[in-house]
């Protein structure tokens, strides 16, 4: 089960008109790792998923600086 970690509005980002990034993590179970996914507005559909190896990687924040996108994270 996915969560967010942290303050919610910060796991949300409009990446560009049609896309938005959404951080979670599972560190309720911790038998998942955590990702960031990259949803369609318009359809509501996972357009890509990013998945961190390390369980121990907790994704807080999301956010975009000069068209790039960053996940600041949060390891245990």
């Amino acid at each position: 089960m996915f969560f967010i970690e942290g303050n919610e509005k910060d796991a949300f980002k409009v990446i560009d008109e049609n896309t938005l990034a959404l951080a979670v993590a599972d560190n309720v179970n911790q038998k998942e790792n955590s990702k960031v996914m990259l949803i369609n507005t318009d359809s509501l559909k996972v357009e890509k998923e990013i998945t961190f190896n390390e369980k121990s990687f907790i994704p807080l924040q999301i956010q975009q600086i000069d068209n790039r996108t960053f996940v600041l994270i949060y390891i245990e």
